[in-house]
């Protein structure tokens, strides 16, 4: 028999973070899904064409699916005095976690590799 460990006050371990609000699923806009594929069609065109349509769909889905993301974003951006500490931070922890993997992936089916420009003024 397992039971989960409680810590000494008797509470359960905390998690990262904690929604204060019953999450609502925002599907991305068609309108900007229309507009991205018209994108990579500007910038990319692979030779085999089953190869390019899988890349520029998959390059779609990576560019849409954290538009709700963005605006929660820019809505805290343009009223920051709206918003409690700790719903500020769930916002920008919630973009970097959703965002930044998509941005990651669709910056390789657009350009092929990736740079890190930061890491390499660091070094």
């Amino acid at each position: 028999m397992s039971a989960k460990r409680l810590l000494r006050d008797g509470k359960p371990a905390s998690k990262v973070f904690e929604l204060s609000s019953p999450a609502k699923v925002r599907m991305p806009s068609k309108r900007v899904q229309a507009l991205m594929k018209t994108v990579y069609n500007r910038y990319q065109r692979l030779d085999d064409p089953a190869v390019n349509a899988q890349c520029r769909q998959d390059f779609v889905f990576h560019m849409s699916d954290w538009e709700a993301d963005l605006e929660d974003l820019a809505r805290l951006f343009q009223n920051p005095d709206k918003f409690s500490k700790d719903s500020a931070g769930q916002i920008v922890f919630s973009f970097l976690i959703h965002a930044l993997p998509h941005l990651i992936a669709a910056s390789r089916l657009m350009l092929g590799k990736v740079l890190d420009t930061f890491a390499e003024i660091e070094e």
